[in-house]
């Protein structure tokens, strides 16, 4: 998923393939910043990535 929005710390709106947004929790991250790609399981970012 794609950032839109930190939201406030640990939580961040993000935007899937589909286009829909969900709030993810990205305490396991640390500071994302809109723009960030998060690989996200059950609202919860696990790591950081890249869209191929």
């Amino acid at each position: 998923m794609r950032v839109l929005e930190a939201a406030t710390e640990g939580l961040a709106v993000c935007v899937g393939p589909d286009g829909g947004t969900s709030d993810v929790m990205t305490d396991l991250v640390g500071r994302v910043a809109a723009g960030d790609v998060l690989l996200v399981h059950a609202g919860t970012a696990l790591t950081r990535g890249e869209l191929a």
